[in-house]
């Protein structure tokens, strides 16, 4: 038995029409299995692939009788516009322009990616909470954000592109989740930030990274980092730096111009200091090259007028054009046996009492002003 759907008489299964009002079954039966278009709104027949008023196709095996292709149409449409109304012009899923006005913004959840310049300029935006929908934060996402003072970027995100923070005057706190593997160049140059804490996981800090930051006094950098390249901290204001067991090579003026750094810690992996690695360090007192290190590049220690102590280990093998010159408060270096080559004027302009022990071996012709003026002991 079925029940009439008009009158809700009890009927016959086979029964074709209800016997009180006369409700014809099967015609029922075919609306039921019929579509509407959602571009006309005109009613299209079951099996059917397109509309015969507009044309357009239609699902046939779509239950709810409408197009599924129109319906995704009107969902993105619906979604842009209530992103656009919270203050955010998405594109694909990734956020183009921040054209809000809130100070402290939330990006909605399922936003995949912040892109270039979304943030760029803003003189109003001061904290950003990106949710864990985003996996990427494109190049000059954050460029030149004048008022932008914290950010916490997620685990969810994957890739930091190049110069996503630089030059953010008044950024003072990050906060990096475990999840990038590599700082990227200019990422950050933020004259107010203060302190990073690199996550675990990245092996490569990129040229120029923190460059001019100012104000940063202390990075912590894990065991995962293999790479630290060429101007990493120029100009920073970090007063201390362990570089991890793994680092090969410090690039060249990674660390120039870092005036408050006093205490430097060189791991036995290090084989090159590039040149100027270290130049202008005033604040340096000491420094201790491991025995694995085989090349002292040209000026890589030049004007760290403060330096009064340097053990060059057993191992080295190269010290380049004028490593330590301008280094005035050296009294006494003893070159190490390991040593095959010394450049010109690499004690240039340093105190006139500094005394060098030095082996026999490299007492040529051709090292005549490598040492000057230093007074050289022979060994």
């Amino acid at each position: 038995m079925k029940t009439c759907p008009n009158c809700q008489t009890s009927v016959p299964d086979e029964a074709k029409f209800c016997p009180s009002c006369r409700f014809n079954f099967k015609e029922h039966e075919n609306k039921q299995n019929n579509k509407f278009c959602m571009n006309c709104g005109a009613e299209i027949q079951a099996g059917a692939t397109f509309c015969m008023e507009c044309g357009e196709s239609v699902l046939a095996n779509n239950e709810s009788g409408f197009d599924l292709d129109c319906l995704d149409k009107f969902s993105q449409i619906a979604q842009t516009q209530l992103y656009e109304s919270q203050g955010f012009k998405v594109e694909n899923g990734i956020l183009q322009k921040y054209i809000g006005n809130e100070a402290n913004v939330v990006i909605p959840e399922g936003i995949t990616a912040i892109g270039a310049f979304a943030f760029a300029y803003s003189k109003i935006v001061k904290t950003v909470e990106i949710p864990s929908s985003v996996t990427k934060i494109y190049h000059d996402a954050f460029f030149s954000n004048k008022s932008l003072t914290s950010i916490k970027i997620p685990s969810s995100v994957k890739e930091i592109d190049e110069s996503a923070f630089s030059c953010c005057s008044e950024l003072e706190n990050v906060e990096i989740e475990e999840g990038i593997t590599e700082i990227k160049k200019e990422t950050f140059h933020c004259s107010k930030l203060k302190k990073i804490k690199i996550p675990r996981g990245v092996t490569k800090i990129g040229n120029k990274a923190f460059e001019y930051c100012t104000s940063l006094e202390s990075v912590e950098i894990p065991s995962s980092v293999t790479i630290i390249e060429p101007e990493a901290f120029y100009g920073s204001a970090l007063t201390k730096i362990k570089i991890p067991e793994g680092v090969k090579e410090i690039g060249a003026m990674t660390f120039s111009g870092c005036g408050k750094l006093s205490n430097v810690e060189l791991p036995n992996s290090i084989n090159r200091i590039g040149s100027y690695a270290f130049s202008r360090c005033i604040g340096l007192k000491s420094i201790a090259i491991p025995s694995k290190t085989v090349d002292i590049n040209e000026c890589a220690f030049s004007g760290c007028t403060g330096l009064t102590s340097v053990s060059i280990q057993n191992g080295v093998t190269y010290i380049r054009n004028k490593a330590f010159s301008e280094c005035t408060g050296l009294t006494y270096v003893e070159i190490p046996k390991s040593v095959s080559y010394v450049g010109e004027g690499i004690f240039w302009d340093c105190s006139n009492g500094l005394k060098i022990k030095a082996p026999k071996e490299l007492n040529k012709h051709e090292n005549r002003f490598s040492f000057y003026p230093a007074e050289v002991t022979w060994y």
